[in-house]
């Protein structure tokens, strides 16, 4: 054991050997050798000095420890002590003194008492200490003001949210997932075909019946064609059929002119007498019979004109009929064709359009969405279990916020279903609708955006004072 005894003196930067540990904050033990009241000496070269840490005080088998912060020396590798308490600057004076004037000294690696006992540590505060405390207090006459003045307010606070809780509860029935909902149609393509034109723009209003999307299918534009090109080939034949039956008719001088003329020379060859006594008059009226028949359009025989006739009269009519068909199934076609068309199915804005131009649309593919000219709804699910307190007509309160703020509204229970709400999972319950009556259509549109979350709550019946309008 080495001793080492120096003359005390009142300079606080003469160094003292004797074991202090410093724990660093990365976990780190070094021993420190050499320290005065002012700092310490780091034993080990480093680019970079640690700044605080855990200091201890090995004395006879007794650690005493404390947090030290340091800065920068004059030395190298010299801390400066920093901010240390009045408790912990006492520490360390007390065992630099009793170093400095043979009281104690440094064995291996702890500090021993060499003929006198430890001077005692105060563990009060210093008159520094208790002067600094009570100038931070403000004065009792403020401290109770303000304790008097926190406790009524916690306390009003305590009483205003459990009670408005159990007011809510017995004043209001509180319904899950409200959001606005709007009346809209989905308009579904029937028939796998070709987009030709879209004729309308979102945001445009639209009455019933109004073509919207103008659609096309190849098979049916073939067959439109088709028929087209048949009907022209059955107007030919009808025009042919009837230039020839015109001009048969044409011949009817030509073929009647014979028959007037066997009828006259019939009669030329009898006299009177035999007129009046109907003397061999077989050819007179054998002629005059069959100039009566082509008179009145009635063949003879075969092949002959009015047979003639009526064969290319037949033939004409033929013509036509399949004429007309052929109009009759073109028209049919071109109805077919338009059905597939995309028409408004009721009075409203278009919403969405999901088509273009010469797009192929499958079967079932949604064109379009249309949003009927009645005011948006507010839609929520509640358990079946609130059954028994909610009705038809029951008054409710609606709470949304917007860019302006927080809205009310009130609403009114128009339609209670039973069942599963689509949009959530809570299962089976009641699906409630709220319509707002003291809105119209365009003012639901403008402040209740589609899908927007607001907060439902249905109000019993009571749930005003008495005394309230």
């Amino acid at each position: 054991m080495k001793i080492r005894h120096e003359n005390p003196r009142p300079d606080l930067e003469y160094r003292v050997q004797a074991p202090l540990r410093l724990e660093l904050q990365d976990g780190e033990i070094v021993i420190i050798q050499q320290w005065s009241l002012t700092g310490i000496t780091f034993p080990k070269q480093s680019d970079v000095l640690p700044k605080k840490g855990f200091l201890t005080i090995p004395f006879q088998g007794v650690d005493i420890r404390f947090p030290v912060s340091f800065s920068k020396a004059e030395g190298d590798y010299d801390l400066a002590f920093k901010d240390l308490t009045g408790r912990q600057r006492e520490i360390i004076g007390v065992f630099y003194r009793s170093i400095l004037s043979g009281k104690m000294a440094a064995a291996e690696d702890m500090i021993t008492s060499l003929d006198t006992p430890v001077d005692l540590v105060p563990m009060g505060e210093t008159e520094e200490e208790e002067t600094q405390g009570k100038a931070k207090n403000s004065p009792r006459v403020f401290r109770v003001i303000w304790n008097v003045f926190f406790y009524v307010a916690l306390a009003l606070t305590l009483v205003g949210l459990i009670g408005g809780q159990i007011w809510n509860r017995l004043s209001s029935v509180n319904f899950a997932n409200g959001r606005v909902v709007a009346p809209v149609i989905n308009h579904l393509v029937t028939e796998a075909a070709y987009v030709d034109a879209v004729l309308i723009v979102a945001g445009q209003n639209v009455k019933r019946g109004q073509t919207l999307v103008r659609l096309s299918n190849p098979e049916r534009d073939s067959a439109t064609d088709d028929l087209r090109r048949d009907i022209a080939r059955a107007q030919k034949q009808t025009r042919n059929a009837r230039a020839l039956l015109e001009n048969h008719l044409g011949q009817t001088d030509l073929h009647r002119a014979p028959l007037e003329a066997a009828y006259r020379d019939a009669l030329s060859q009898r006299r009177l007498a035999d007129f009046v006594g109907n003397y061999d008059l077989g050819s007179v009226v054998a002629a005059w019979v069959a100039l009566q028949n082509f008179d009145l359009e009635h063949s003879a025989t075969l092949g002959d004109f009015h047979d003639i006739r009526t064969k290319l009269k037949a033939q004409l009519d033929e013509a036509k009929d399949l004429e007309r068909r052929l109009k009759r199934d073109l028209g049919n076609a071109k109805s077919s064709a338009r059905a597939m068309d995309i028409v408004a199915q009721a009075d409203g804005v278009v919403s969405e359009i999901f088509v273009f131009q010469d797009e192929y649309l499958a079967r079932g593919r949604n064109a379009l969405t249309l949003e009927e000219n009645t005011p948006r709804r507010i839609q929520a699910w509640v358990d079946e279990a609130r059954a028994d307190a909610i009705y038809l007509d029951m008054e409710t309160e609606i709470t949304f916020r917007n860019a302006l703020g927080k809205r009310k509204l009130t609403g009114v229970i128009t339609d209670i279903t039973a069942g599963l709400d689509s949009e959530t999972d809570n299962g089976f319950g009641m699906i409630i609708t709220v319509d707002v009556p003291e809105m119209t259509t365009k003012e639901t549109r403008e402040l209740l955006r589609v899908a927007a979350p607001v907060k439902l709550k249905g109000l019993k019946d009571w749930h005003r004072f008495w005394w309230a309008d």
